[in-house]
């Protein structure tokens, strides 16, 4: 696809497998980046307890000077080799499993601009809407309900959201996932990414962005040498320690607004369960909007804005003291709302878009040499 080139912010929703498969043939094609495909069995320590090398079942001996470890859940290097204390977060965040299945969609049919979330008795549903399928899965809390219950559940929504395809002959697939965080994220010649650094549910796909940031600052601050590889960890372990609190934070936001009123909403609400700068940003907010004041990063996961969208939009507290919007702030909305309609009524469809690009890209491959 082009570059960004939008009047607006947007982002795009990628079929993940398909993009793995597309990094590794340009990594391995285009950067020369050895890919060994096989399974870690062992690792081997150094004097200094670094890690040395890792082996695999198939013979090979790895030796590396500094090791990612991207083995999920299982995370063999920190968690297995360097022993790093897990943080559990589940008493703040209380699910701990989820359904996924692939619904195919009539070709055709509409794809939507954004990820659906649906409330349910004891957690949520997404829908995310891809040209040929629609992932759909349900998230919920074993100790509110049984998986079965959930199953359910999930059944009844596809059967209402996708009725041309029968519940009854898709197979979901179940997770269950741990909700909490490595006590560190770099210790020795080790970092952890992704899975192996902690997993807190899915909604705001926080699992994403944390991968995302976690490579950026290691790229930007790559150790030149083991001497100062220390350094780099303690640095990396403050940050990123601060933002696995900050993600927690702003879950917990959308389960602390929620009016429902079954046994597991009522358990999420419970102020015992909230964090303590949570609650006081909460009560700050009755006051005040939320502000850069209270989200100083420079890279905030979510800034004000993200707060503001779902303090507001969730029927969080206005300040009763703020002023009523003036004539300049009512032209500056009633801008904003023309120009939404003009872009409406000027954009192509969603599946008419994706299919402009596909032929683009088609076009482009016959005409190379």
């Amino acid at each position: 696809m082009a570059p960004y080139s939008g009047a607006l912010n947007y982002a795009y929703h990628l079929d993940a497998a398909k993009l793995a498969a597309r990094l590794s043939r340009h990594a391995v094609g285009t950067l020369g980046v050895t890919h060994l495909q096989d399974k870690v069995v062992a690792v081997d320590a150094g004097e200094s307890g670094d890690i040395a090398a890792v082996r695999t079942r198939g013979g090979e001996r790895v030796e590396g000077d500094l090791f990612i470890d991207c083995s999920g859940h299982a995370a063999l290097l920190i968690g297995g080799h360097y022993g790093v204390e897990w943080i559990n977060r589940s008493p703040i965040l209380a699910n701990d499993r989820a359904l996924a299945v692939q619904v195919p969609v009539a070709e055709g049919s509409p794809i939507q601009s954004q990820t659906i979330g649906t409330a349910q008795e004891a957690g949520w549903i997404w829908d995310i809407g891809l040209p040929s399928r629609r992932g759909i899965g349900c998230v919920y809390a074993s100790r509110f309900l049984e998986d079965d219950k959930a199953e359910a559940i999930l059944r009844d929504y596809i059967a209402r959201a996708v009725p041309d395809v029968p519940p009854d002959s898709l197979t979901p697939r179940r997770l269950s996932f741990p909700t909490g965080h490595r006590a560190e994220f770099w210790r020795g010649n080790c970092l952890a990414v992704g899975l192996s650094a902690g997993f807190i549910e899915p909604l705001e796909a926080s699992a994403i962005v944390m991968i995302e940031l976690s490579l950026g600052a290691l790229i930007d601050n790559f150790p030149a040498s083991r001497l100062a590889m220390d350094v780099h960890a303690a640095r990396f372990n403050e940050l990123f320690r601060t933002r696995w609190d900050r993600v927690v934070d702003f879950l917990k936001l959308h389960y602390l607004l929620s009016r429902r009123d079954e046994p597991y909403w009522r358990a999420q609400r419970d102020p015992t369960t909230v964090p303590p700068r949570l609650a006081e940003l909460v009560e700050l907010w009755r006051d005040q909007p939320p502000s850069r004041y209270d989200l100083p990063l420079t890279d905030e996961i979510f800034p004000a804005a993200s707060y503001q969208y779902v303090w507001y939009g969730m029927g969080g507290a206005v300040p009763p003291h703020l002023p009523p919007p003036t004539p300049a702030m009512r032209t500056q909305l009633d801008q904003l709302r023309q120009r939404t309609r003009s872009l409406l009524s000027v954009l192509p469809s969603n599946r008419a878009l994706l299919g402009s690009h596909v032929a683009a890209g088609a076009r482009e491959k016959v005409a190379q040499p």
